[in-house]
């Protein structure tokens, strides 16, 4: 674990009264620190979860506050834990009318501004900043002001009910953001919350309105030269959560019952760190919510960031913070700062990020950025020629294995000189694969190490690519170093390349085979040992109907017991590691399995396995070769040969564009289950980087078949022409005619 995870760990054990460590949002949510200043909010808005239960809001005593905030900076800064952000406050608004009289925001700042802790201050009344002792502060510390905005006519002066609040109006927020920018203060606006209507047409917010905010947002950037200010400029959107609070203040204006409904209808709960459950809408009506502001921001070139919402647009932020926020390590994917910089010049949404640990983070929440130069490379690799070509001829393999192609056309997009080229690894069995699916083999190693575990939780992972020409598949690979040692990882990248990923194997039927032969219509597949602890629910990912679960018999562990018996696995693994000929070491260690002795216990398994495939509601067509199931039994007792301890899931993932037709997928060997998250991120990157090569194949092919096609109308035609205007013509003769019978 990170040092700072540990020291953060170590914090909250003293148990702080007034800095406290911020609750995350789930998985992804970078760690902060929060001080919330006040008891309840006077602005009292209806969207908003913050409830006065003691009636009107209220301050700490002074002593208290203050006597008990410097004790826990001392403790905070002896554990290095002021480099971490102070957000000030997310449940109470920092300078609401009590400031005017108490000034507890003001005391509260300077003492974290005087420790070097960075904030970031959320308030309706940024006008309050202006003033001189406020901007002293502000002026003197890293400090980012976030005002939030949901409407053109919030505040005092709103005619709408559910945008009536005693805060200060649009027009005053918005005067207060241009002199903060103005005086060299980034400032973010929060158009937050999104309000939905109830009948689900759209939001409160118009699509007219949300292009106004954004565009005097966007217009009072304009002249902006401070690169701090420009930086941090964004509009961050969410749609409106529903708490018991909320549906509480909704329920005074007639609305409370009505918006429960709609959000339990089209939603679902959701739990936070600190045990509040909200009730979230579900992706694709946040989708269609949020689509105007992301419309707006594109169209003023205002970076959109979503935040806490579960939808990301192209080049919109998921994260209001950096890259470089991140608590661990970062290293960049092409090894040189100079290529990354680059690449950042090039595709400036482009966050190049790989960490060894803790990483889903990274990989999760600069996905759509991370995707943009890596997708752009995609479309460029599958439009050339030399593609064209390759499926043309049918060696679309025989592309993939083309380093030099992958080199000139990064030379070409990166203008790199031949030596920072020379400097990128080109080494792999299909360099051309492993360049351009970086993104999701990134995602893979995350998925594996970010609960930091002493052994990852993912043993082996490929990206499998089906070859529609050669009937075949090959693959782009990685494997957890540290998982296996020295020796074991020449075993196994033995076996797996030269051996396993070979086509047409006489002895292994691979996962990916068995998905294009049995048709298993895009579902996914997930192989269970039968000691493993939980089974694999996937309630909150998919509906049962695409899974397809096989859950291993006991005789699979009678026969790895008895091979063992017959010939331990630490005798083939050094025959392996010794000699070239893997193929026929492995030939002869399964060749035990035709000896009488074991036959009963394989003959069970393959009768088991083939009730499970063919009795999973219908989704894999019936396999009447069991000698096929003797072949995948082949593959699972492969990977326990060449794995150092054993495996208890496998998972593969195939790609969901075409129906029946993947070509490709993703292959999992895991030591334990992944969080649903990640499942559904790793499908959508499976998909969507997929998707383009599977297209200009299959446009190819149409093109192919409609020149075919073409060519046979043509001469069709032309037949016709010629049998029309000049045979017939020639037999109308009578003389010509009589001169047919002469010989």
């Amino acid at each position: 674990m990170s040092q700072i995870l540990l020291k953060l760990d170590d914090y909250k054990r003293k148990n702080p009264r007034i800095l406290k460590p911020f609750h995350q949002f789930g998985i992804g949510c970078p760690l902060r620190l929060r001080v919330n200043i006040y008891i309840g909010c006077a602005f009292d808005c209806k969207f908003c979860y913050i409830h006065n239960k003691q009636g009107e809001p209220r301050a700490y005593g002074e002593e208290y506050l203050i006597s008990n905030l410097i004790k826990e900076i001392n403790e905070a800064t002896k554990l290095g834990l002021n480099s971490l952000p102070v957000m000030i406050s997310c449940s109470t608004d920092p300078l609401q009318s009590l400031e005017n009289k108490k000034k507890h925001t003001l005391k509260v700042l300077k003492l974290l501004a005087d420790n070097g802790f960075p904030l970031i201050i959320m308030t309706q009344n940024p006008n309050k900043l202006l003033g001189k002792e406020y901007l002293s502060i502000i002026r003197s510390n890293s400090t980012v002001v976030e005002v939030t905005i949901p409407s053109m006519d919030a505040g005092q002066s709103a005619k709408r009910k559910i945008f009536q609040t005693k805060a200060p109006t649009t027009k005053a927020r918005f005067k207060a953001i241009k002199k903060l920018i103005g005086k060299g203060i980034p400032v973010r606006l929060r158009l937050d919350p999104i309000i939905p209507k109830l009948n689900g047409e759209g939001a409160e917010q118009s699509r007219e309105e949300i292009f106004k905010i954004i565009e005097i947002f966007s217009n009072i950037l304009r002249g902006v030269e401070k690169e701090e200010v420009k930086k941090e400029a964004m509009v961050i959107c969410n749609v409106m959560v529903l708490t018991k609070e909320v549906i509480d203040k909704l329920g005074s204006l007639g609305m409370g019952r009505e918006y429960q409904d709609f959000y339990e209808k089209n939603g679902k709960y959701y739990k936070r760190e600190d045990g509040k459950e909200m009730l979230i809408l579900n992706q694709e009506i946040q989708e269609k919510l949020l689509l105007p502001v992301f419309e707006a921001g594109r169209e003023f070139k205002v970076p959109i960031c979503t935040c806490v919402s579960d939808v990301h647009f192209y080049k919109t932020r998921s994260c209001i913070f950096p890259v470089d926020s991140l608590p661990f390590s970062i290293e960049n994917d092409l090894g040189e700062e100079k290529i990354e910089k680059k690449i950042r010049e090039k595709f400036p949404g482009t966050s190049i990020v790989k960490s060894e640990k803790r990483s889903l983070w990274a990989a999760t929440r600069f996905l759509t950025e991370d995707l943009e130069f890596y997708s752009y490379l995609i479309r460029e690799t599958f439009n050339s020629q030399e593609f064209k070509q390759a499926v043309k001829e049918r060696k679309v393999k025989e592309f993939l294995n083309n380093g030099e192609f992958i080199k000139k056309k990064l030379k070409e997009l990166l203008d790199l000189s031949e030596d920072e080229v020379n400097k990128l690894d080109f080494s792999h069995p299909t360099p051309i694969l492993y360049w351009i699916f970086i993104p999701l083999l990134r995602m893979l190693k995350a998925c594996s190490s970010y609960k930091d575990k002493i052994k990852p939780d993912m043993i082996w992972g490929a990206l499998n690519f089906w070859d529609p020409f050669l009937n075949s598949h090959y693959a782009t690979q990685f494997l957890h170093e540290d998982y296996f040692k020295p020796g074991d990882t020449i075993i196994f990248k033995r076996v797996i390349n030269e051996w396993l990923l070979q086509p047409n194997n006489p002895y292994v039927l691979t996962l990916t085979e068995l998905f294009l032969t049995h048709k298993t219509n895009r579902k996914v597949l997930v192989i269970q040992r039968s000691f493993s602890e939980e089974p694999p629910t996937f309630r909150n990912l998919y509906s049962k109907n695409i899974i397809v679960r096989i859950l291993l018999s006991n005789e699979y562990e009678n026969i790895l017991e008895w091979l063992n018996k017959k010939k331990p696995k630490y005798e083939i693994k050094n025959k392996i590691s010794q000699e070239k000929e893997i193929n026929k070491i492995i030939e002869e260690y399964l060749n035990l399995l035709k000896n009488s002795e074991i036959q009963t216990n394989v003959s069970n398994f393959v009768n088991k396995l083939k009730e499970d495939l063919e009795t999973s509601n219908d989704l894999i067509k019936p396999i009447k070769d069991k000698e096929e199931l003797k072949k995948f039994l082949n593959e699972l007792i492969i990977f326990d040969l060449v794995t150092p301890e054993v495996w208890k899931w496998i998972v593969i993932y195939p790609s969901l564009l075409y129906n029946g037709t993947p070509i490709g997928g993703v292959f999992l060997v895991l030591d334990r289950l992944l969080d649903v998250p990640i499942y559904r991120l790793l499908q959508h990157m499976i998909t969507e980087l997929f998707a383009v090569p599977q297209i200009l194949i299959e446009k190819q092919l149409f093109l192919e078949q409609s020149l075919r096609s073409a060519v046979a109308a043509i001469m069709s035609r032309n037949m016709s022409h010629n049998i029309g205007s000049h045979v017939l013509n020639y037999l109308s003769n009578p003389e010509e005619l009589n001169n047919l019978w002469i010989i």
